[in-house]
């Protein structure tokens, strides 16, 4: 019944004009409404000079005398122009229409019409990002360049390829990433997936070289975790392919890499009232299978922990301090007997260059595995002062040393198997980053920018050249430069970027490469 009275007011209400509240325009003011409003009830008479009440069961209100040809008891009512009759009925379809008004909001605040709380509730839980990047990128050879092996596809292939070392490269890429994140458990559980661009076979690339006929892209699970924190914030586990649980740069990681395995951070000074406190150590462990083998106990893995810092100095300054150690398991190549291949899984999946490698087949053809074990030491510092705020002025250092070389290992692995990509054992087993970034830490808004400046140096065998940077000397190890960034923001979450980045080798045969990136980046 109420249903049907709403219905058939609103349907009235339609034929007249809305309230000028709900057209955002200033309203004209209302009358003001009586508690008894004489124009909604029958008007009393005037009281008699008693003021007594009429006796029981006789009506207070007087009977009119009686004139001729009306009965007794007749009441009058009193004539009532037709201009007072129309503003009775505006001033009662006012009303109306207002209480109509009133009523359809109640209802709809109530069942939520039109706002957010209309999903569903496990839509609520759900969290879009995502971003697209164009790049136009320009890659210069020096004229004196040596000729370099190209190791992946040559393991590929199972046949000596060389690397492009001379001839000057211009292309145009894009990639795209995508991802969704779900509170399962609130303020505990997350679950998330990514997708992005680039190739299966390339672990530290999503970018997307155009000019394939027009053939469409490729797109791939990028991430899918679950993530448990505690509610006190002081442990947080992650499972699955999960983004880089290290405080890190590239210098070891590639900003691209995904971690396949379990992960364990520890904040122990947190709790639920300061999330971060102004000392606040943190303890990271992980395990990250690299290969399976079917037929071997050996799978490859990677075992890392990680003690560090954040502090705060002072009001304007903070610093983050981290000492890491990534401890790689079956990685190293071995030795196939004559005519056999049943150790042809100790080559690794994905190769960049720089890193000694020797051929580990016996049958004629080639199949190149890492010539030494990788068991790195990894020492990170990085100091913030925003005196200057909004700008940041950041200092980053990073330092990594190979434990895990050790020669005489290496010629025992290898024994009168020459080396690749030459026959010389390189020694160098360190690797160094300084990075100064002035501005924006991040560049979100019109107006606001970054510069920065680094110099990298990384030996040939300091870190495995399969996960470090893939846009420094175009990726591997045995090189040295500098980097010179910057980045403006050319509206909300929009910005052009611009990185040149010039390298050259360490040892070995000349290798110098320069390389223009220019982005027009934008996230949503």
């Amino acid at each position: 019944m109420k249903k049907n009275w709403l219905i058939g007011v609103f349907l009235l209400a339609l034929h007249a004009p809305l309230p000028a509240a709900l057209l955002n325009e200033p309203a004209a003011p209302l009358p003001l409404m009586e508690p008894e409003d004489p124009l909604l009830e029958p008007a009393k008479p005037a009281a008699t000079q008693a003021d007594e009440p009429a006796p029981a069961g006789q009506s207070d209100t007087p009977a009119t005398p009686a004139t001729d040809g009306e009965p007794e008891g007749t009441i009058r009512v009193p004539y009532i122009p037709e201009t007072v009759k129309e503003q009775l009925k505006k001033e009662l379809e006012e009303s109306l229409r207002k209480e109509i008004v009133e009523e359809i909001v109640r209802q709809g605040r109530k069942e939520h019409w039109g706002v957010p709380d209309a999903w569903p509730e496990w839509v609520q839980r759900l969290s879009f990002a995502g971003d697209i990047r164009l790049r136009a990128q320009n890659d210069s050879y020096a004229a004196a360049n040596g000729i370099y092996p190209d190791v992946q596809k040559t393991n590929e292939e199972r046949s000596d390829q060389l690397l492009n070392t001379t001839e000057d490269r211009n292309r145009l890429r894009t990639r795209l990433r995508f991802g969704v994140q779900a509170n399962l458990i609130p303020s505990e559980l997350d679950a998330g997936f990514r997708l992005a661009t680039g190739s299966s076979s390339d672990p530290v690339s999503t970018n997307q070289t155009l000019g394939n006929s027009s053939r469409p892209y490729s797109v791939f699970l990028d991430r899918a975790f679950l993530a448990w924190r505690s509610r006190s914030n002081v442990w947080s586990a992650w499972g699955g392919r999960m983004p880089n649980p290290w405080f890190s740069t590239d210098l070891v990681w590639d900003e691209d890499l995904a971690f396949d395995g379990v992960a364990l951070k520890v904040n122990p000074l947190r709790d639920l009232t300061e999330s971060s406190p102004d000392f606040d150590p943190f303890l990271t462990l992980g395990a990250f299978p690299l290969q399976e083998v079917e037929l071997s106990q050996k799978d490859k893995w990677l075992y890392g922990a990680q003690a560090g810092f954040n502090a705060r100095l002072g009001g304007s300054s903070k610093m983050v301090f981290a000492v890491a150690y990534y401890d790689y398991r079956n990685i190293e190549g071995e030795l196939n007997a004559i005519g056999s291949n049943l150790l042809d899984h100790t080559a690794p999946q994905f190769l960049q260059k720089g890193n000694n490698l020797f051929n580990i087949s016996q049958s004629g053809d080639t199949l190149l595995g890492l010539a030494s074990d990788f068991n790195e030491l990894n020492v990170t510092a990085s100091f913030a002062n925003y005196s200057f705020a909004p700008t940041h002025i950041i200092l980053t250092l990073d330092y990594v040393k190979n434990l895990g070389f050790d020669e005489q290992e290496i010629l025992q692995r290898t024994g009168r198997v020459p080396l690749y990509p030459f026959t010389d054992l390189n020694r160098d087993v360190e690797a160094s980053q300084i990075k100064l970034t002035v501005g924006r830490p991040i560049v979100e808004r019109k107006g606001e920018w970054q510069t920065s400046f680094a110099y990298k140096k990384i030996g040939g065998n300091a870190v495995l050249d399969a996960f470090t940077d893939s846009d420094f000397h175009l990726g591997g190890t045995d090189a040295r430069g500098w980097i010179l960034g910057g980045a403006y923001g050319l509206a909300l979450n929009t910005w052009l970027s611009v990185r040149y980045i010039s390298t050259d080798e360490i040892k070995g045969a000349p290798l110098g490469i320069d390389t223009l990136q220019i982005d027009l980046n934008a996230k949503f």
